[in-house]
C-alpha cells in the first residue's frame, strides 16, 4: 500500500526471491489444471500478463504471427517515441511475433534486423548515455560518501542493454538468435555501437532452450575474451550460463571455462568510455564477480568436463 506518511524517513520490508532455473528448464512449478490464459476483467495490461504466463509455463512469450505492416510497431519502440507505455508493450509483443513469423531458417530475418537498427539509432545512443550518466551520478551522495567502486554485475549503474527493442528480440525466442549472433560476431569497425553488442549479448541469454548450442556458447566466449567494451563482456558472461549445454563437446566447454577464468584475472579501468570527474578518479570495474558466479554454477551442476 502507498505510504502517505509525512515523516522524513519511511520504513519498508522487502522480500527478495531468486529463481535458480528458467521456467523452460523446469516447466510449471505449481499445481495447475489448465494452461490456457484467461484475462481478468478490467485488467489493462493483458499483453504483458499473458506473455509472463506463457513464460512461467516454459513456453515462448509470444506465438508467431505475420504483421502486414510491422514498421509502425518498430517506430513505437524507438527511444525517442512518445508512444504511451501500453502501446509500447503491445508493440514489443507484436514485433516479437513478427520476428518469429519471419523465421525461415535462412539466417536473415528482416524484422529482427530492423529492431537491431533501432537499437543502433542516435535516440538509443542518447538514452544509453543518460543511463550511464545517471548510474555514475547516483553512485555517491552526501550520505554515502566518496564514489564507490562499481561491481561487475552492475558496473556504472543500470544495464544499458535494457531497451525496448532488445525486449522485443528477447520475446521472439529462437527466431532472433541468428541475427543476434551476427551482431555479436561483427567486426568492431563494421558495427561500432558497443551498446548494440551489449544488448545482443544480454538478449541471447533470454531466448530459451535455443541458445544451448556449441555455436552460441563459443560465440559468447569469444566475445567475452576479445570485445573491448566491459558491458559486452559482462553480458556475455551472464548469457554463457544458459548457452553451455549439458552435452556440449569438451572443446566447447574448455573454451567457455577459459573465457570465464580470464574474467577472474582481469580488471577493467574505465576512463574514456564513460564519464569520470578526473583521471585520478578512474573507476575500476572488476569482472571477477559475475565470472565467479558462473564458474561456481557450472561446477555445481557439473555442466563442463575439463
Amino acid at each position: 500500500m502507498i505510504n502517505y506518511s509525512q515523516a522524513e524517513r519511511r520504513f519498508m520490508l522487502k522480500f527478495y526471491f531468486v529463481r535458480l532455473l528458467e521456467p523452460w528448464m523446469t516447466g510449471p512449478t505449481w499445481s495447475h489444471e489448465d494452461a490456457a490464459w484467461r484475462p481478468v476483467d478490467g485488467q489493462h495490461d493483458d499483453d504483458a500478463a499473458e506473455a509472463t504466463w506463457r513464460w512461467l509455463l516454459g513456453q515462448a512469450p509470444v506465438e508467431a504471427a505475420h504483421d502486414a505492416d510491422v514498421q509502425p510497431n518498430i517506430a513505437a519502440l524507438a527511444e525517442d517515441s512518445d508512444a504511451p507505455e501500453q502501446e509500447r508493450v503491445r508493440a514489443i509483443i507484436d514485433c516479437a511475433a513478427s520476428v518469429a513469423a519471419h523465421d525461415r531458417g535462412t539466417g536473415r530475418n528482416p524484422v529482427a534486423e530492423d529492431l537491431v537498427g533501432t537499437l543502433g539509432s542516435n535516440a538509443s545512443c542518447a538514452v544509453v548515455s543518460g543511463i550511464i550518466d545517471e548510474g555514475w551520478e547516483h553512485s555517491t551522495s552526501d550520505e554515502r560518501g566518496p564514489r564507490r567502486q562499481s561491481k561487475a554485475a552492475n558496473p556504472v549503474g543500470t544495464n544499458p542493454a535494457d531497451l525496448d527493442a532488445m525486449h522485443a528480440l528477447c520475446a521472439a525466442g529462437a527466431a532472433a538468435l541468428p541475427t543476434l549472433l551476427q551482431v555479436l560476431r561483427a567486426p568492431r569497425h563494421s558495427f561500432a555501437a558497443w551498446w548494440v553488442r551489449a544488448a545482443a549479448a544480454a538478449a541471447i541469454g533470454s531466448l530459451g532452450p535455443a541458445v544451448a548450442t556449441s555455436g552460441t556458447a563459443e560465440a559468447l566466449a569469444e566475445a567475452m575474451r576479445e570485445d573491448s567494451d566491459l558491458w559486452v563482456r559482462r553480458n556475455c558472461a551472464e548469457s554463457l550460463g544458459y548457452a553451455l549445454a549439458v552435452d556440449a563437446p569438451t572443446t566447447t566447454a574448455e573454451l567457455v571455462v577459459s573465457a570465464l577464468v580470464g574474467g577472474l584475472r582481469e580488471t577493467d579501468v574505465v576512463e574514456a568510455a564513460y564519464p569520470v570527474e578526473a583521471a585520478a578518479d578512474a573507476r575500476r570495474v572488476s569482472r571477477h564477480d559475475i565470472a565467479g558466479i558462473w564458474v561456481a554454477f557450472f561446477s555445481r551442476c557439473q555442466r563442463y568436463r575439463c
